[in-house]
C-alpha cells in the first residue's frame, strides 16, 4: 500500500527543492543579462536552451523522485503477479510525467524572466508570475504527489487484473478535514470486489484516487491494510457529521417552501384577486416592483 506519511515527506523535501531550484534558474538568468540592453536581454533569454538549464538544475530531484518510487514498492503488499517488465514501464511513465512538468516549469520560466526583466521586475515579482501560472509552492506538492500515488495506483491496478475474481479490496488514505466526499464515501463502503468497484461507476478511482491532489487508493483487504490504513468508521463518521450539519439549513429551506402557496392551490377570490394584479401589471398601471409586493403579500 501507498504509505501517505512517506509520500508526505517525499512530497514536502521534493516540492520545496523545485521551489529552490525554480528561484536560482531565475535569479542566474537575471544576473546573466544584468546591464544588457533589451535587445541584448531577448537575444540572450530567446537562444537559452531552457530544458537543458532545468534539466541539469532538478537532476538531484528527478533521482529522488524515482529513488521514491522505488521506496514505495518495498511498502506495498503484491497480492497478485506483476512483472519486472511491468513495474519498469509504470516507472518510466511515472518519470515521464514528472519531467513533462519540468519542461512546462522551464518554458513558463523562460517566458516570465524575459517579460519580467523587461519590466524592470525583481526576482521576487517573477516568481511570484511564475507561481500564479500553475508552479507555487502548493502546485509543485500536487505534482510530485499525484505522480507518487498515481504511479502507486496503476501498480494495484495492474495485480487487480491478475488477481481472483472475488478478492476483496478497501479504499484506503486519510479520512479527515481535507477529504473530499466522494472518497470519504468510498472508505466507507467497506470491502468491494473488483467487479463491484466497476458497478458502483468508480472505475477512475482505481488509477486516479479522486482526483487531482488525491492521496487515497484501493488494495487488498488484508488483515494488516483493514486494521492499520482503512478508516471506514471515521470516514462514516465525517460523512454523519456534515450530513447532520446541514439537516437544519434543509429543514429551514422546506419550511419556507411549505409556506408558500402556488397558483394552482388559490381559492376562486384569490386567484381572481390574482389576475387584476397580473392585469394592472401589463397595462402598466403598476410597476415591477409594486406587483412583486402585492404577489408576496398573497404568500405567492
Amino acid at each position: 500500500m501507498a504509505n501517505q506519511k512517506f509520500i508526505a515527506q517525499q512530497v514536502e523535501q521534493l516540492s520545496k527543492k523545485l521551489g529552490m531550484a525554480k528561484e536560482e534558474i531565475v535569479d542566474a538568468i537575471s544576473q546573466l543579462t544584468k546591464g544588457k540592453s533589451k535587445k541584448e536581454i531577448v537575444n540572450i533569454i530567446n537562444n537559452l536552451d531552457i530544458n537543458k538549464i532545468v534539466g541539469l538544475k532538478t537532476a538531484g530531484i528527478m533521482a529522488g523522485y524515482v529513488a521514491a518510487q522505488k521506496d514505495i514498492l518495498l511498502s506495498k503488499e503484491f497480492f497478485a503477479p506483476i512483472s519486472e517488465e511491468e513495474l519498469q514501464a509504470l516507472l518510466i511513465a511515472s518519470e515521464q510525467y514528472f519531467g513533462a512538468n519540468l519542461v512546462g516549469m522551464g518554458g513558463v520560466i523562460q517566458q516570465q524572466v524575459l517579460s519580467g526583466i523587461v519590466n524592470r521586475r525583481s526576482v521576487d515579482e517573477i516568481v511570484e508570475l511564475i507561481g500564479k501560472q500553475g508552479y507555487a509552492a502548493h502546485s509543485l506538492d500536487r505534482i510530485v504527489n499525484d505522480g507518487m500515488n498515481n504511479y502507486s495506483r496503476a501498480v494495484s491496478s495492474f495485480m487487480m487484473d491478475e488477481a481472483p475474481e472475488n478478492t476483496k479490496y478497501v479504499y484506503i488514505g486519510p479520512a479527515d478535514e481535507k477529504t473530499r466526499e466522494f472518497c470519504l464515501q468510498l472508505m466507507a463502503a467497506g470491502e468491494k470486489t473488483r467487479k463491484e468497484i466497476r458497478d458502483n461507476a468508480w472505475t477512475t478511482s482505481l488509477t486516479e484516487g479522486g482526483g487531482v491532489n488525491c492521496r487515497h487508493n484501493w488494495e487488498r483487504a488484508s488483515k494488516k491494510v483493514k486494521t492499520k490504513f482503512h478508516n471506514k468508521s471515521k470516514a462514516q463518521e465525517l460523512i454523519d457529521n456534515k450530513q447532520n450539519a446541514e439537516s437544519p439549513r434543509i429543514n429551514e429551506v422546506q419550511k419556507k417552501e411549505k409556506k408558500k402557496k402556488y397558483i394552482h392551490e388559490l381559492s376562486t377570490n384569490q386567484f381572481k384577486k390574482y389576475r387584476n394584479i397580473a392585469k394592472d401589471r401589463s397595462d402598466g398601471k403598476i410597476s415591477q416592483s409594486e406587483f412583486n409586493k402585492k404577489i408576496k403579500d398573497m404568500g405567492l
